[in-house]
């Protein structure tokens, strides 16, 4: 039986990195979010970010409604696992759903003021790869491709409060990667055998008449080098495509001393059926968080 899933590892104590806001910022053509508020694809939207230099120190020249936003990247001991491995991710014609996905916990916002959420994903250099399988390794072939046509995706609850975001984990977990160039679903498109860099970006929606004059002072955008990512339409790296990752058929073989096993969460509580090769049946009673990828 083939059955596409999304399994989260558990941590009894979650470690997560903080990220504060990047603010080198070399142009501001992101405007307010605010006019867009009634009109707001939940999808994508094509715009521009300012050009930020990572691990900037926070500018007294931000909105306060943004100087103090803290963010903490959720699962980070399951990004640094895969990221130890060489991530990932699986991109295809229809769009795949990331996986880990790619969640944010939230602090210091402005509780009454409103907020936008999105995300986009930048080239990590201008090469091309290939996998070695005789060395288990990623080997330059080249020259990047075209880059793909560059898209947002806004967190479907956005605009939201403040309090709203803070109270809970945000996450992307309706995002798709796709190679398809003509996608007209509103998926990220990325180059296969590329490598990309996750950008969440935190827009304030600022009321004032005036507010795309102070565009740069409204928003502000974290990244977390554990999340860099290889675009493949396949797993390469036969330790990357174990059950844990999406779209992975589970294996008879796979029992509770699994060490994947032993460490889902109760996301939901599923009764796996399928035969062994030799058709005896067999149960596997785990926690599974079913993929609708």
């Amino acid at each position: 039986m083939r059955i596409k899933t999304r399994v989260h590892i558990y941590q009894p104590q979650p470690i997560t990195t903080t990220s504060t806001c990047t603010h080198s910022c070399k142009e501001a053509t992101l405007s307010t979010l605010y006019h867009l508020k009634n009109t707001l694809s939940a999808i994508y939207c094509e715009l521009s970010l300012p050009s930020c230099a990572d691990g900037g120190s926070l500018s007294s020249t931000k909105a306060p409604q943004i100087s103090g936003i803290r963010v903490q990247l959720e699962m980070q001991a399951l990004w640094q696992q895969f990221d130890q491995l060489g991530t990932e991710m699986i991109v295809t014609k229809a769009g795949r759903r990331m996986f880990p996905t790619f969640q944010v916990q939230i602090s210091g916002m402005d509780p009454a003021a409103e907020y936008v959420l999105l995300m986009d994903f930048i080239p990590v250099d201008n090469k091309r790869y290939r996998y070695a399988f005789h060395s288990s390794s990623w080997l330059v072939s080249g020259r990047a491709d075209v880059a793909a046509p560059s898209r947002m995706h806004f967190h479907p609850d956005s605009p939201a409060h403040g309090a709203q975001w803070m109270k809970q984990t945000v996450s992307f977990d309706t995002l798709k990667l796709t190679n398809n160039l003509l996608d007209d679903n509103g998926h990220m498109i990325l180059n296969s055998m590329h490598r990309y860099q996750p950008r969440f970006h935190v827009v304030y929606v600022d009321p004032a008449p005036n507010s795309q004059l102070n565009a740069y002072r409204n928003f502000c955008t974290f990244s977390f080098p554990e999340t860099r990512f290889m675009a493949v339409t396949a797993y390469q790296n036969h330790r990357v495509g174990k059950p844990e990752s999406a779209g992975f058929k589970l294996k008879c073989q796979l029992s509770f001393w699994h060490p994947c096993i032993k460490q889902l969460l109760p996301d939901k509580n599923k009764s796996l059926w399928g035969s062994h090769k030799g058709g005896h049946v067999w149960k596997l009673h785990i926690y599974l968080y079913i993929c609708m990828a």
